[in-house]
């Protein structure tokens, strides 16, 4: 498939193919949109993360340094304005390091709850001998669809971190929250008791009156 962005051009190169425009517009408009759910998700007070593969075209990070014109959905300036507002931090880790077949280096941005977790990706980095990954996983389409389709799926490890990481996140909030009742073990509302009824005497003695009217006529 043709380059339709790279590192100066990260929306769209000027030159993109006619049968491509589409396509481009649509990822553009997909990623805006993420941000701004995530971005009212963290006002709200939720914490988010979010993943994509890493980014490549980096001198200042030889270990991932490939590609001089890669251009990674980070640079995207909706992802750099969603970053900056919540105050994201970042990891990127291989993916073999936690069962994936393929090396698959991968960056999260994460909110701060998820960062005592989250952190600890970093320390991810590929220990394998040269070759041990084979092909890469992306960048080629045959017939049967890309080559990366097989290692679209996180593998298993990589899901369990991830719900630890956001259920651990969720039990600290928890228990920084003040201490409620539930709502079957509230005490009864308070009621009014009702207003006593009329002694019987004092009843007898208002209605002899009119007894005694009714026998003098």
């Amino acid at each position: 498939p043709p380059v339709v962005r790279d590192r100066a051009n990260i929306l769209g190169l000027l030159d993109v193919p006619a049968g491509h425009r589409r396509e481009l517009a649509r990822a553009n408009e997909t990623t805006r949109r993420v941000t701004l759910i995530l971005a009212a998700a963290h006002r709200a007070g939720s914490e988010i993360a979010i993943e994509n593969p890493a980014d490549r075209g980096d001198p200042a990070h030889q270990l991932l340094f490939q590609f001089p014109e890669h251009g990674p959905i980070w640079l995207d300036p909706h992802m750099l304005n969603l970053k900056k507002q919540c105050h994201l931090e970042d990891a990127t880790f291989a993916q073999c390091m936690l069962g994936a077949e393929s090396q698959k280096y991968t960056t999260f941005w994460f909110s701060a709850g998820l960062s005592p977790s989250f952190r600890q990706l970093r320390q991810l980095v590929c220990s394998h001998a040269p070759g041990t990954h084979g092909q890469a996983a992306g960048g080629v389409k045959s017939p049967s669809g890309w080559n990366s389709a097989p290692t679209a799926a996180y593998p298993p490890d990589l899901n369990l971190f991830i719900a630890e990481g956001f259920t651990a996140c969720a039990a600290q909030d928890s228990s920084t929250q003040p201490h409620t009742e539930p709502l079957e073990a509230a005490a009864p509302r308070a009621t009014a008791p009702p207003a006593p009824a009329a002694a019987p005497a004092a009843a007898a003695a208002q209605e002899q009156p009119v007894a005694e009217a009714q026998a003098d006529d």
